[in-house]
């Protein structure tokens, strides 16, 4: 799934440097991954460094700049383009650069700009599910991020909780990028029989150098706080209270050993006149009847259903009332254990195949991989961004 967003943050004021369009990969697996181009400018200029990255990952002997059309298009800055987007294109209805293949994301959030001095912005990702037994899958899906952040830097990294499909690849991962914010729950979960990638997750969230603690209400430059260089890029962190009774209980069941679902945040990403989304990590549906009232939910226009859209993570009626979504993504759980959330406006991840949603000011446009997945609650809007099958727009 993509999700690309056009228009400034929530948050930011009139002068600062606003993100112009979001664009967040969504597909098999729980990675999430977003990027964010400065407002007004088309394409953002590569190094010679970053396009020498770029030609060391994609180019195949006997090619030239452009590599086989089975892999993204490069203009001369060295930015990828999806199949078919001739050099300099601008996609879609703004100016965005899309993501070709964003073939192991699963959720999203919001973007946060570059260093101070540069424009363009950093990208995010939001945990990570990449395959232990296919190398190439997971070289494949690695090159793709690399390539999409060629002079900019994919820097924070946003883990909901240390579950293993929510960090499986993250040591290769961070190998391959250079993860220097890892931004996580405060907590000391342990796990009977440790993979290497929990161990790096361990790693990541004791370093003091690299670890954010967030927590309810936190707030950070520029992740939600805007400077006069430029404007936050409307994310922020709704739970955990750290002083709440039934997730110290969540902390210390995981320190034991037990399961760390509990200890998810809750992130809810904004965009100035546009989207709100909200994740929810594997909360499960106890545990978020428990701290009922203790979380204060806003209205959204996208639900990303906790626990992979599994019946035991069901998003509680009080919670559905508060947040009043008008479409509930549900993820890749097996059939038997998915609530589908009857009365309610979804879209199923396993029929739909990669979903794109393209947010844009007032309304997101809806794009699936699957050649015949439908549904009837969009209206047709004659979207025609260059991403896959169009099937239908809400309002926001």
């Amino acid at each position: 799934m993509v999700f690309l967003a056009g228009g400034p943050a929530q948050g930011g004021g009139a002068g600062k440097m606003q993100a112009d369009a979001l664009a967040v990969g969504i597909k098999s697996g729980d990675a999430y991954v977003m990027q964010v181009q400065k407002v007004g400018q088309q394409l953002v200029r590569g190094t010679a460094a970053g396009l020498a990255e770029v030609l060391k990952v994609c180019r195949k002997p006997g090619t030239a700049v452009v590599p086989a059309r089975a892999q993204p298009v490069l203009d001369v800055t060295g930015l990828a383009r999806r199949p078919g987007v001739r050099p300099g294109q601008v996609g879609g209805e703004r100016n965005s650069l899309p993501i070709q293949r964003p073939c192991w994301c699963r959720c999203c959030c919001g973007g946060v700009p570059d260093e101070p001095g540069r424009g363009g912005i950093r990208p995010t990702m939001i945990d990570c599910m990449m395959p232990t037994d296919d190398e190439a899958r997971r070289k494949e899906i690695v090159d793709e991020l690399v390539i999409e952040s060629v002079d900019r830097g994919i820097t924070r990294f946003i883990s909901t909780h240390p579950d293993q499909d929510h960090v499986q690849g993250l040591k290769y991962l961070d190998s391959r990028m250079g993860l220097l914010n890892f931004y996580c729950v405060k907590n000391a979960a342990t796990k009977d029989d440790p993979t290497e990638d929990f161990k790096h997750y361990c790693t990541l969230r004791d370093d003091p150098k690299k670890a954010f603690y967030i927590n309810k209400g936190c707030s950070r430059r520029w992740m939600n706080q805007s400077s006069e260089e430029r404007g936050g890029a409307g994310i922020n962190i709704l739970w955990p209270d750290t002083t709440n009774t039934d997730y110290r209980e969540a902390l210390e069941a995981a320190e034991r050993g037990e399961s760390p679902n509990n200890t998810s945040a809750i992130i809810e990403y904004s965009l100035k006149g546009g989207v709100t989304a909200l994740w929810m990590g594997d909360l499960e549906t106890e545990f978020m009847e428990e701290i009922d009232g203790h979380v204060a939910l806003p209205k959204v226009d996208l639900l990303f259903a906790p626990h992979h859209g599994r019946e035991s993570g069901r998003v509680p009626d009080a919670w559905l009332r508060q947040t009043d979504p008008t479409v509930i993504v549900l993820g890749e759980a097996q059939a038997e254990h998915m609530w589908y959330y009857p009365g309610w406006d979804t879209i199923t991840q396993n029929s739909a195949g990669d979903i794109t949603f393209d947010c844009r000011s007032g309304v997101v446009d809806v794009y699936v991989s699957s050649p015949i997945y439908d549904v009837d609650f969009l209206y047709d809007a004659h979207a025609s961004a260059n991403l896959d099958r169009y099937i239908g727009s809400f309002n926001v």
